[in-house]
């Protein structure tokens, strides 16, 4: 109960900002508010539309105080693609963002979104990797000197540890650790 009541209140305070954003009327807002609660009672979570989803994005980045590209967040591309269930398929979307993000005359920013762990799922996909693209971190265990990213030293070396990744021969400070999904 008490998880529910937290989700329907950050429900609540989503919809009336994307409701002012939008300029959607209150029986609008009202509607969308109720629907919510509705399927959260029922279920303890809930789904943003596609629609939703988008400005949801548009607006965190916009409203990120850190971010010095956020004065084009009107232009992010938001990709959908909460039905993508397995690592496979998800590093495909993933190779297809980086193309559509890096490719043609200019960078675009693009925002690619996979379906959360559910509320009674145990384990659900998720990424190890915390970006995309991570250059690797090696510690030198005599010297206590990095070469590489800092960062990814655990991950770096837990990767080798478990046999995941094998670095390159002649290890640099711009190694790329792999996408573990």
């Amino acid at each position: 109960v008490h998880f529910n009541e937290n989700l329907r209140s950050e429900a609540r305070s989503f919809y009336n900002n994307i409701g002012k954003e939008l300029n959607w009327s209150p029986k609008k807002l009202q509607r969308r508010i109720f629907e919510v609660e509705t399927i959260i009672a029922e279920t303890g979570q809930y789904e943003h539309t596609q629609e939703e989803l988008e400005i949801g994005a548009r607006l965190a980045w916009r409203n990120s105080a850190k971010c010095i590209g956020r004065i084009v967040w009107n232009t992010l591309v938001v990709r959908d693609r909460r039905h993508c269930t397995n690592p496979d398929e998800m590093f495909n979307e993933v190779c297809d963002h980086l193309k559509l993000a890096t490719g043609g005359d200019s960078i675009q920013s693009v925002m690619t979104v996979f379906r959360p762990q559910k509320f009674n799922e145990i384990y659900g996909t998720r990424f190890w990797s915390t970006q995309f693209v991570r250059y690797a971190g090696y510690e030198d265990k005599g010297t206590g000197k990095i070469l590489g990213d800092p960062a990814n030293t655990k991950f770096t070396s837990y990767l080798i540890k478990k046999q995941i990744w094998s670095p390159p021969t002649k290890r640099t400070a711009f190694d790329i650790l792999p996408l573990v999904i």
